[in-house]
Formats: C-alpha cells, sequence, structure tokens
C-alpha cells in the first residue's frame, strides 16, 4: 500500500495515505495526528531471544520459507496455529502460540513471457499489541510467495502482511532485468520504513535448501530483513507443522466433531479473520480509505469466493488492480513486467 514515513522524536514511523494526500492540508493535518498517537514505530521493546521456525516433511511443497523471529519469548511474537472455539455469542478465532503451523497453497499463471508458479505460505501471531501501535489487533499474520519460472528457479520472494498491508517484492537474478520496474533499484528495496535488498543474487545456480529467510521484528511483525541461507541458522530451531492452506476454512473446534472456519464466511465481513479488529486504524485511516475493516486481517483468494478483494493499495479505484490474488495483475499495476 502507498505510506508515509514520518520521523517523530527520533523514530520512523510508518502509516498509509492517499499520493495526494500532501495537497489537502486537512488530510495533512489528520496523518500528522495519526502519526502523533499511534506510533508503529521501527523502535520498539528489546528483541530478545531469536527463534528460527522451519518447516520440511511435505515434499509437494516446493520452498518453505524460514523466519527468525525476535523477542520469541513473548506469546505474541510466535508463530502459532489459527484455531477456532465456541463462545456464548458464538465461534471465535483466535491464535495458539504453542503451536506453530505454516500453511501453503499453490498458484500458476501464464504470461507473454513465461509461465510461473507461486508457492504461497501463510502464518499467524496471536495479536500485535495495542499499546499506541497503528496495526494493533488480533489474529495477525504473513504472507510469504516464492515466485517460480518454468525452469524451476524463484525469481520473486514477495511478502505481504495478511491485511494487504507492507507489500514488498524481491526480484532474484533469476528474473531478466527487464522485467523490473523501471526505476528499480538493485541495492536496497525501501518498504514503509524498512529496508529489504533490491536484489537476491543465486550467482548462476538454485540450490533449494537455501531457504528465504525473513527476520521479523518483534510486536510489529514486520519484516526487517530478507535473505536466501541454510535452513539451520544460528537461532533457536523451532518446527512448524505444515498444513493445506484450505484448512483454515474446516478448523476443528475444541471438545467437539465440528469444525468452522477461521474467517467470516457470510455477511458484511464474510473473508475477514474471525477477531481481527484493528481499532486505530478504522478510526484513524478508515474514513479517508473508504473502508472501516481497513487493516483487517482476510483469506487470500478470488474475491468471488472468499467475499473481499485482497487489495494492496488505499487509492479505492485501485482495489482491483493492486489485487494481490489477481498476481500478474498486481505486479503490472506496480511496474512489473512479468
Amino acid at each position: 500500500m502507498e505510506w508515509i514515513v514520518l520521523h517523530l522524536a527520533g523514530r520512523t514511523v510508518s502509516f498509509r495515505m492517499f499520493a495526494s494526500t500532501c495537497r489537502h492540508p486537512f488530510r495533512v493535518c489528520a496523518v500528522l495526528l495519526t502519526g502523533l498517537l499511534t506510533c508503529s514505530c521501527r523502535t520498539v521493546a528489546p528483541p530478545g531471544p531469536v527463534a528460527a521456525y522451519t518447516a520440511s516433511g511435505d515434499e509437494s511443497a516446493l520452498y518453505f520459507p524460514v523466519f527468525l523471529i525476535e523477542g520469541n519469548n513473548a506469546a505474541h511474537n510466535r508463530i502459532g496455529k489459527p484455531s477456532v472455539r465456541y463462545v456464548s455469542a458464538g465461534t471465535q478465532a483466535y491464535v495458539d502460540p504453542d503451536r506453530p503451523v505454516i500453511y501453503w497453497q499453490r498458484q500458476s499463471f501464464t504470461t507473454a513471457r513465461d509461465t510461473y508458479t507461486n508457492e504461497i505460505y501463510r502464518v499467524h501471531f496471536e495479536k500485535v499489541p495495542l499499546r499506541w501501535h497503528l496495526t494493533g489487533g488480533r489474529n495477525v499474520g504473513l504472507l510469504v510467495i516464492a515466485t517460480f519460472n518454468s525452469k524451476s528457479q524463484p525469481v520473486l520472494i514477495t511478502s505481504v502482511h495478511t491485511c494487504g498491508c507492507f507489500l514488498a517484492v524481491v526480484p532474484t537474478s533469476f528474473l531478466p532485468a527487464d522485467a523490473r520496474p523501471a526505476d528499480w533499484d538493485v541495492d536496497a528495496c525501501e518498504v514503509y520504513g524498512e529496508t529489504l535488498p533490491g536484489l537476491i543474487d543465486f550467482d548462476g545456480s538454485f540450490d533449494s535448501s537455501l531457504r528465504p529467510v525473513l527476520t521479523v521484528r518483534p510486536e510489529i511483525h514486520r519484516v526487517r530483513d530478507l535473505s536466501i541461507g541454510d535452513v539451520t541458522p544460528h537461532a533457536s530451531l523451532i518446527q512448524m507443522e505444515t498444513r493445506p492452506m484450505s484448512e483454515l476454512e474446516r478448523l476443528p473446534l475444541a471438545e467437539s466433531d465440528a469444525t468452522s472456519s477461521f474467517f467470516y464466511t457470510h455477511g458484511r465481513r464474510q473473508g475477514y479473520v474471525k477477531n481481527s479488529k484493528k481499532p486505530f486504524e478504522m478510526l484513524l485511516m478508515g474514513w479517508w480509505v473508504g473502508d472501516l475493516y481497513i487493516g483487517r486481517d482476510k483469506a487470500f483468494g478470488p474475491a468471488a469466493e472468499t467475499g473481499t478483494r485482497f487489495y494492496t493499495s488505499t487509492k479505492f479505484w485501485q482495489r482491483k488492480a493492486s489485487d494481490l490474488w489477481n498476481f500478474n495483475q498486481c505486479l503490472e499495476y506496480y511496474g512489473w513486467n512479468l
């Protein structure tokens, strides 16, 4: 999404806004107030111990990423298991921080240049604490998409929060240079206050044991670094269970033989993660973005089936063009030419 980055009291604060905001004084005041009240900052509490979350054992999936999770001693920083339970009002979704699970699915598409395969991976955390973080809320998640060409070489590593925020597309040396946006910087990729590499260099050969390694900040769960490396980095290793993405739609209910979806299945909230409220984003951004559900985590799939569009731009007239499920269309919107 489009964001503006402010530096307040020596800290970097990132939040969404329209590209035209600076031409409207009222919007500028609202954005400044948002930044002052909701410091979703790069500078957070000391990270604490680091754990490497890895996955293996499912040979049908090509390229499970590794997550280096900072501050793993806190429950809300641990990758968990999306779960559902009965409450008085019906069913409630939550993330169990003591049972790490990674979900995956495959998507293929063809362009004039080649046929590609997306290996899509999804993990969830218990919450982003509300303590003045703009993105504070429960059941938050991350998507990682590894895009392979017809030669089974990875050409892109994409990460995004499961609300559609903080989209980062990083090319590899297997992607032709003319497929990158015209102004692409191969030295650095600025992602709303974070700096990722502008290019992943495989030096001519692909070794599938060298997985994408994403370093995730504590509390706000921002991806602050991306590299390719051995799956056993210098950190405590935690094994994630691997499950197909479709299981998120039929999670077992505790003490019952029934199942329930991690997402709302009907009504105005169809396609959104249950109990994924983002109060600061709704109050401070929903009115000018034109979406009172802004920031809520959602299902990843065709909008006609999920009930909600996985848009990555806050320009309401570009929601269809920036829908990441329509992967090539979305990348074309941002200047890529696969």
